[in-house]
């Protein structure tokens, strides 16, 4: 097996609960803001959160 050539990675993004792209994650951690919130869905009658 030839060994792997490095991956340069010049570029990056977030995409999750806390909002898209680094900014809005790093200032939901900042403020220590949360993603989640209760589950409203109306067919789903579950004691859980979503995000």
């Amino acid at each position: 097996m030839m060994p792997a050539e490095p991956l340069i990675i010049s570029a990056c993004t977030l995409v999750n609960a806390l909002g898209r792209g680094t900014r809005a994650c790093f200032d939901a951690l900042e403020e220590a803001r949360g993603g989640l919130r209760p589950c409203d869905f109306e067919d789903a009658d579950l004691d859980t959160w979503i995000g």
